[in-house]
């Protein structure tokens, strides 16, 4: 769940638009049916230069889903292609890895994620479609639950 809080204009104290607060999951235990205690995701920060500032803006994950281990998994869109996210189900690691993707190129993009943490990406190009997938698996079974 994205949390965003009112703007106010700090010269006309006027509400003027919303700034992202924060993310946090709640998972859902099946057999219980009910939801865990929230886990607050780390949001992308983002930098932007301009002349001669720089603003800072925090920027929600996108949710992936779920692996078979527990691992959370999120994306964000960045320069150089998809930055994703790994979380540990108790919050305690956080991973990060870029996918490299070319946006220039891309009119429609799909992310999916499977059981075993395998990532899967369609873009849909002016003339063609391509399908790709990057491994997790490895990386995340590595680091001890």
């Amino acid at each position: 769940m994205d949390y965003f809080k009112a703007y106010l204009d700090p010269a006309t104290k006027v509400q003027s638009g919303i700034d992202y607060e924060k993310t946090i999951l709640y998972p859902l235990d099946v057999d219980s049916g009910r939801y865990d205690d929230g886990l607050e995701i780390p949001s992308h920060e983002d930098i932007v230069s301009e002349n001669l500032s720089k603003e800072l803006y925090k920027v929600p994950f996108d949710f992936l889903g779920v692996t078979d281990s527990g691992w959370f998994f999120f994306s964000v869109p960045v320069d150089k292609g998809f930055l994703i996210q790994m979380v540990q189900p108790n919050g305690q690691k956080i991973l990060k890895r870029v996918l490299d993707v070319n946006h220039e190129e891309i009119l429609y993009y799909s992310l999916g994620l499977s059981g075993n943490g395998i990532i899967s990406g369609l873009f849909v190009k002016s003339h063609n479609a391509e399908v790709a997938w990057w491994r997790t698996d490895s990386l995340v079974s590595g680091i001890i639950n």
